[in-house]
């Protein structure tokens, strides 16, 4: 089991988030220098840094930061969603979309492997497949709130554009709906 961070990492790790969320990835990154070396190999600390380069778009060390976090936090489905996202951040959709196969048989229960194994499989036209993971996803939300959130952020992800009159039709509650469509999100939280 992994430890919590000591509160004083933890406000910087939160400080970090609020910089994320109100648009500064760079003073995000300043805000992570701050923490000891010892506490910045852990996953909350890991997962930040990998939104701050993913903010910036330096999927390279995305990727390593990611490949660590898999390392150090295996049962974490955020770490293999993010190291996913990096490769295809990287041009490399394919691997991206083979590790989640991978990773996907034993940790099947979290919609968010199916979902983003749909977005990459849009981008690489295997429609057939994308609809079965994207129906999938549907079917693994929890609850009937988390159903609602996972068909909004479907509708809007562009990726899913070949899929989106369907989406409704795909999940068990068939609700669609009208949203402005925004470019594809590195995931923010897992």
């Amino acid at each position: 089991m992994i430890a919590s961070l000591p509160p004083e990492v933890r406000r910087q790790v939160d400080a970090a988030e609020r910089r994320l969320r109100s648009g500064e990835p760079l003073r995000a990154k300043e805000e992570l220098e701050k923490v000891n070396p010892p506490h910045g190999a852990h996953p909350d600390v890991l997962e930040v840094r990998w939104r701050v380069c993913a903010a910036i778009q330096r999927w390279d060390l995305a990727f390593t930061i990611a490949t660590v976090m898999t390392r150090v936090a295996p049962e974490r489905v955020c770490g293999w969603v993010q190291r996913a996202h990096s490769l295809h951040g990287l041009a490399r959709t394919i691997e991206a979309r083979q590790l989640l196969l991978m990773v996907g048989r034993w940790l099947e229960a979290d919609a968010m492997i199916p979902y983003w194994l749909a977005c990459y499989c849009c981008r690489l036209r295997r429609l057939g497949k994308a609809r079965r993971w994207l129906a999938k996803a549907f079917a693994l939300a929890p609850t009937e709130g988390e159903l609602n959130r996972l068909q909004l952020r479907a509708f809007q992800e562009s990726e899913l554009e070949p899929l989106r009159t369907e989406i409704g039709e795909l999940s068990r509650g068939g609700l669609m709906f009208t949203h402005r469509v925004r470019p594809l999100q590195p995931p923010r939280r897992c």
